[in-house]
């Protein structure tokens, strides 16, 4: 990533690496001792308050120490709503706060190949990349 950033950026971006035991980058990132840093997340449901709920003021995976009051009320107003249109609204003012104030960027999504046989039933795609095996049954085949 390093080296693509220094391609587009030229000298007027620096950039080294520490290489670091994870202990001690966790406790830099913690400190907030970094300029930038990568960071991972997956999603633990499938709902945008996975993503956009560690970028609260209080979430103590908001390794930014970005904060926004106006951003953590939108998150607690989609929640305490059952309307799910006024929900997504919220959703999506609060994505909105983020992509202007820029406290952190996606940079690349995973993803994977799954190889299955034809005579495998019973297998679907998962937004969560789960795979439960009582879906799975075996067709007749020869």
């Amino acid at each position: 990533m390093g080296a693509m950033w220094q391609q587009a950026f030229g000298p007027m971006v620096k950039i080294s690496y520490d290489n670091l035991e994870w202990k001690t980058f966790l406790d830099r990132v913690n400190h907030g001792q970094f300029e930038v840093v990568s960071m991972g997340w997956s999603a633990d449901f499938n709902d945008p308050a996975t993503f956009l709920g560690i970028m609260r003021c209080s979430d103590g995976n908001n390794s930014a120490g970005w904060c926004d009051p106006a951003f953590d009320k939108l998150l607690d107003d989609a929640r305490a709503t059952n309307n799910e249109k006024r929900r997504i609204k919220d959703y999506q003012q609060a994505e909105a706060i983020i992509e202007r104030q820029f406290p952190m960027t996606g940079i690349y999504g995973s993803g994977g190949n799954k190889l299955v046989k034809s005579y495998v039933g019973g297998y679907s795609f998962n937004p969560m990349g789960m795979r439960y095996s009582k879906d799975l049954y075996i067709k007749a085949h020869s």
